[in-house]
């Protein structure tokens, strides 16, 4: 099984638009600790909810923040073994899938590839 076929359309990454709160709140709606952040197409990192807890402020903006954003990925041909490797290394709950050119394509969450 390959990167492509494990993409979760349901959950939407975060925009650099986004607030703090609201990003908070999609993480706490899908009960997920990692969040893509994704402009346009472009793949800027994943925003984890340990670094959204300790900002004061829920409604800035995600984009105009001093943010540490992980940059994990997988291609879209990697293999399921490649996948459950990725998330076991860096503890994760999502990992983002980009094409060969970087595009951000969707997310493969912990919960799907356990299903």
């Amino acid at each position: 099984m390959l990167a492509a076929e494990l993409i979760s359309n349901s959950i939407p990454p975060l925009k650099t638009s986004d607030t703090v709160q609201k990003s908070l709140d999609r993480m706490t709606e899908f009960k997920l600790y990692h969040l893509p952040i994704v402009n346009e197409e472009q793949f800027l990192g994943l925003l984890t909810e340990d670094e959204l807890i300790e900002i004061r402020d829920g409604e800035e903006q995600i984009g105009g923040l001093q943010l540490t954003l992980l940059n994990p990925f997988v291609y879209e041909d990697a293999h399921i073994y490649d996948i459950i490797r990725l998330f076991n290394q860096l503890h994760l709950s999502v990992v983002p899938v980009l094409d060969y050119k970087k595009n951000y394509l969707g997310l493969i969450s912990i919960n799907n590839v356990l299903e």
